[in-house]
């Protein structure tokens, strides 16, 4: 078995039925939402400039949902962590 060892191999799990997140998905139906939020809040607190924790959000968004458009993942976040979402 030369070339071959035991090295582990990461990545990370792609989910078929990935949640779809929006701006409008009610809180107990988006499980990134709550991480977003934190990462958001957490950044605030620290005292960095809120278009920096915007961005740091927004990473956070597109890691749960690599699928979602960069436009896509701007538009929820902002929604989530700037106006709320409507219920």
């Amino acid at each position: 078995m030369a070339g071959k060892g035991n090295r582990a191999t990461f990545s990370r799990r792609v989910d078929t039925k990935r949640e779809q997140c929006g701006p409008d998905t009610p809180l107990d139906q988006c499980r990134c939402r709550a991480a977003v939020t934190r990462a958001y809040q957490s950044m605030q607190v620290s005292g960095v400039p809120d278009s920096i924790a915007l961005e740091a959000a927004v990473r956070v968004y597109r890691y749960h949902h690599p699928e979602a458009s960069p436009d896509s993942a701007q538009h929820t976040v902002e929604t989530w962590v700037l106006r709320g979402t409507i219920h």
